[in-house]
């Protein structure tokens, strides 16, 4: 349990650096913590935590904007975002492990 923690606090610690110059979006904080609180991360090794980050920056956006749109516009995770956003993240997290050796 303690173990698991501490690998919690490490992914959350990776996932939440930002880049210089690089701001991340309300929208997509919302969508990196939501991955982060509901498990998407677990699997995914805590030194791949920045490159899976990185290939959500860029995925969710282009394959699912109206989650990114819906969050940015309206400043709530409603419950058919939400449903959205558990389909997008389940789908590119798979994906994303299927990339990395």
């Amino acid at each position: 349990e303690t173990k698991a923690q501490i690998e919690q606090g490490l992914r959350l610690t990776e996932l939440l650096k930002q880049s210089q110059g690089a701001p991340i979006s309300t929208a997509m904080q919302v969508t990196l913590l939501y991955a982060a609180f509901n498990g998407f991360l677990e699997k995914t090794p805590v030194n791949q935590i920045r490159a899976l980050a990185d290939y959500l920056k860029i995925e969710v956006p282009a394959r699912y904007p109206e989650i990114i749109e819906t969050i940015q516009s309206t400043g709530v995770l409603d419950v058919e975002t939400e449903k959205q956003l558990t389909h997008a993240l389940s789908e590119l997290s798979a994906s994303f492990r299927n990339l990395t050796p």
